[in-house]
């Protein structure tokens, strides 16, 4: 009696697990985006499934708008990467982005298809708004208390949270943030309340002290705005002045009692000096590797010298001056800047790649802003905002940004609008 119990129970658990995969490794992989690589992991199981998927039912996934979506998309990045190995100055280095990059598409794959039933997408949806409300919460913690909820120290003047100790917790928040909007102003009415996160999710990225991390959620609160205008979407009152109020509060205390974000804040103003080394000092030493990244585009102007030899190339190319190369130094691993690092490692040809990737996305926000296809645009927003040409943090063709990028395109693709999906419902 006991061993069947036992065997129905481990049934009823394989069938559960079964029916539910999908979204658990969805959630997990953003959820071990507070690590420092531990999220290859389930993206890699993703990317199997993906293959397993593709080989089995081609023409059915094939079918399916998303997924032509992310293919168009797929190649406008990665075709750039694969051309500019012609000329790689490290053959070996840019192989091991480029050809390992194409796990990215069949991971992506797995997600948009996954994503296609209702229910699926209202448990992602739910979960990705409770781990980044949850992330933010601990990290507030961790300001106030000296420590986070898993024994993390603060280290001022940036926040980590869950992500210490790298310091990428502002900026993953700033690319959900269009996400959050989205989520608090549907589910206003039931949920009043749910207005109140936005004081730690903005709180936690000014926290951060990441200035690209504040320039990235302006544009997120300036395209999200620009959204809610152009589709006429139905504001509460109450949301947009509880908003502006608690954002202003927010950053005027921050302002006036925490000596860190007051120097950074006036450190950054140094941007609009006419003193170079002001100016220097306020784009966090950045000057002479975006001098130096075009030094290295105009001497690789057609495909570029391949993704991630920026650090091979650099000594050679630098000014004798030159910041990063003083004190026994020997330059940066990226320019810290997107586009930069496009054309200095895969040329016009990876900058005409970048703009067609761009053109498909504005396309089909366009077709599915027609389609009153609400979520569709709230993610593509949240890619706008990670890819924003001016960003200037992690690497462009580096892991970690690239699958966070790969697991916003799915998602943001399970939303595309089809006169048919794959699982035959109109």
């Amino acid at each position: 009696m006991q061993f069947t119990t036992l065997t129905t129970t481990a049934k009823n658990g394989f069938e559960w697990l079964a029916a539910n995969y999908a979204w658990i490794l969805i959630l997990l992989t953003l959820l071990l985006f507070s690590t420092k690589t531990l999220f290859n992991i389930p993206m890699g199981i993703m990317a199997v499934l993906g293959i397993y998927q593709v080989i089995i039912t081609p023409r059915k996934i094939l079918r399916d708008a998303g997924v032509r979506f992310l293919l168009l998309a797929f190649l406008c990045l990665w075709l750039p990467m694969l051309i500019s190995l012609a000329d790689a100055v490290d053959l070996p280095v840019s192989s091991e982005t480029v050809f390992p990059y194409l796990h990215y598409l069949f991971a992506s794959i797995f997600i948009a298809v996954s994503l296609r039933p209702d229910r699926v997408r209202h448990i992602i949806h739910t979960g990705i708004f409770i781990i980044v409300t949850f992330w933010c919460v601990d990290a507030l913690i961790q300001f106030f208390a000296g420590k986070d909820l898993f024994g993390y120290p603060y280290v001022p003047p940036q926040l980590t949270g869950m992500f210490y100790p790298k310091m990428r917790l502002g900026y993953i928040a700033a690319v959900a943030s269009p996400f959050m909007f989205e989520y608090i102003r549907q589910n206003f009415n039931d949920r009043p309340w749910l207005v109140l996160m936005i004081v730690p999710l903005c709180a936690v990225i000014l926290l951060s002290g990441k200035r690209v991390a504040w320039l990235m959620l302006a544009v997120a609160v300036v395209l999200y705005f620009v959204y809610l205008w152009i589709t006429a979407r139905k504001i509460s009152p109450n949301i947009m002045i509880s908003s502006l109020f608690l954002g202003l509060v927010i950053v005027t205390l921050l302002y006036t009692c925490h000596p860190p974000f007051q120097h950074r804040v006036d450190q950054s103003l140094g941007i609009f000096s006419y003193d170079y080394e002001q100016a220097d000092v306020a784009t966090a030493r950045r000057l002479d590797l975006w001098k130096t990244s075009i030094a290295i585009f105009r001497g690789n102007w057609v495909n570029g010298t391949g993704p991630r030899s920026f650090r091979n190339v650099y000594s050679g190319y630098a000014d004798a001056d030159d910041f990063w190369m003083e004190n026994g130094r020997s330059g940066q691993t990226h320019p810290h800047q997107f586009v930069m690092e496009i054309a200095a490692e895969t040329g016009i040809i990876g900058i005409i790649g970048y703009f067609l990737f761009w053109l498909s996305l504005l396309v089909a926000m366009w077709r599915e802003h027609k389609a009153e296809n609400t979520f569709f645009i709230t993610w593509s927003l949240c890619v706008i905002v990670a890819l924003f040409p001016l960003n200037a943090h992690l690497a462009f063709y580096g892991s970690y940004w690239s699958s966070l990028v790969w697991l916003l395109l799915p998602i943001t693709a399970a939303w595309h609008t089809l006169p048919q999906d794959i699982h035959g419902n109109k």
